[in-house]
């Protein structure tokens, strides 16, 4: 389903991909290069896309993931936008619990969007 995009600025924002797309391929990643009881990927891949590849003193990033520390947890994840639409997904390596965010609008002010992103984390603690 996911197609690269046409665009003056493909392949930096041109990915299209669907919610359930997105899901599977953070899905992917959570579960060690297995998904649907077939191992995609080794999982030697996935520890090296989970490993820093940035240059020493930058902020961590892997091959595709930026890692970050935020409520105290470990996460990978991923963000990108294009005009009108807006999508970040991101897991938990304690736990592997994920979550895609796509919309549409610009991430002007990018704060409304991580108090959702907060609200999901929250109730799929107590869940």
């Amino acid at each position: 389903r996911a197609v690269g995009g046409t665009g003056p600025r493909s392949p930096d924002g041109g990915l299209r991909a669907s919610a359930y797309d997105l899901t599977r391929f953070l899905l992917l990643h959570i579960r060690g290069g297995e998904l649907d009881g077939v191992q995609l990927l080794a999982p030697e891949t996935v520890d090296a896309a989970l490993s820093s590849q940035a240059l020493k003193g930058s902020s961590p990033q892997g091959w595709l993931w930026y890692q970050l520390s935020w409520g105290g947890h470990d996460w990978w994840g991923h963000n990108g936008g294009e005009s009108g639409v807006f999508t970040e997904m991101y897991f938990r390596t304690s736990d592997k619990m994920g979550f895609v965010v796509l919309m549409n609008g610009d991430a002007i002010d990018i704060n409304p969007i991580y108090m959702i992103e907060d609200e999901l984390i929250a109730w799929a603690e107590n869940h």
